[in-house]
């Protein structure tokens, strides 16, 4: 995205687990044509870690059926804001 800028009216938003549970989720939504005309960039990242030859979910997704997979909200272990920064 050369050259991209957010500008009034863009947004980023979803779960800590990274499950989109929202329809306005969205890493990030951006107003190309202020006030109107919000488009979505990215819907979301599946995170994985690799320690030790393991690979570890950070992501979830649940589908249509009710079923989550990956379930990587388990290996979330904590969650905080520094100010307005999840960390």
């Amino acid at each position: 995205m050369n050259g991209w800028r957010p500008t009034a009216g863009g947004y980023a938003s979803g779960t800590v687990g990274g499950m989109l549970t929202r329809r306005y989720h969205g890493l990030p939504v951006a107003a190309l044509q202020p006030p109107v005309g919000q488009t979505l960039l990215v819907s979301k990242f599946d995170e994985t870690v690799q320690y030790i030859g393991h690979e570890y979910a950070l992501a979830s997704n649940i589908w249509l059926n009710g079923v989550i997979d990956p379930r990587g909200m388990l290996n979330l272990e904590r969650f905080f804001l520094e100010g307005s920064t999840p960390v």
